[in-house]
């Protein structure tokens, strides 16, 4: 899903004016529909929205907030499922309880995995808080620069060499291989937020 996306599912009795509520929220936050789809079976209502923002990430939270606080008002259950970006602290303290059940995918490390329980332990005990979705990017990000370097040298070409010849590079999020590609490919894991916390769907 692209990072500016966010599916949104309400379930619930259906009544007048759900639709035309939910719509005005998401047209007056800035946000575009990029696709609706709704069925109604003996009263019960599930809607879905695939919203988008072409300004990016930043005005997302905002929407979040308030349609969970429309889907509360109208009795109705939601679900959100969109790119990793919402997994941070600042979304937690904005929504709260409210946004229970939302779900975020995003390639995340292994909580079990010794490497991602060795990582977490130092940068805690640094920081005097864990860390959240987009540090271990950077930590990984900026090994694997350095490694690509060492090996290729400074300039461009010579980076991109480096990083052909790293191999299977281990990094916190995963173990990433340049050879093939010039992506890198993680395993993608989705986590629901529960009461303040992260965790994972199972299978």
């Amino acid at each position: 899903m692209d990072k500016r996306m966010v599916l949104i599912t309400m379930t619930g009795q259906d009544r007048p004016g759900i639709i035309a509520a939910v719509t005005g929220h998401i047209a007056a936050a800035g946000a575009r529909i990029r696709d609706i789809e709704q069925t109604v079976t003996h009263t019960l209502l599930s809607f879905s929205v695939l919203i988008d923002f072409p300004t990016g990430e930043s005005e997302r939270t905002p929407l979040i907030k308030d349609l969970l606080f429309l889907a509360k008002e109208l009795g109705l259950d939601v679900q959100f499922m969109s790119h990793g970006a919402p997994q941070n602290a600042a979304f937690a303290k904005i929504a709260g309880s409210d946004a229970n059940g939302f779900i975020s995918g995003s390639p995340r490390w292994d909580e079990n995995s010794p490497r991602v329980q060795a990582f977490i332990k130092r940068y805690t005990a640094k920081y005097n808080h864990g860390p959240d979705l987009y540090g271990p990017y950077f930590y990984d990000a900026v090994r694997l620069f350095a490694a690509a370097i060492e090996k290729g040298g400074y300039s461009r070409d010579g980076i991109r060499k480096g990083l052909k010849e790293l191999g299977d590079f281990p990094g916190v999020n995963g173990t990433m291989n340049f050879e093939k590609s010039n992506v890198a490919l993680l395993p993608l894991r989705f986590v629901k937020y529960e009461n303040g916390t992260w965790v994972p769907v199972k299978d």
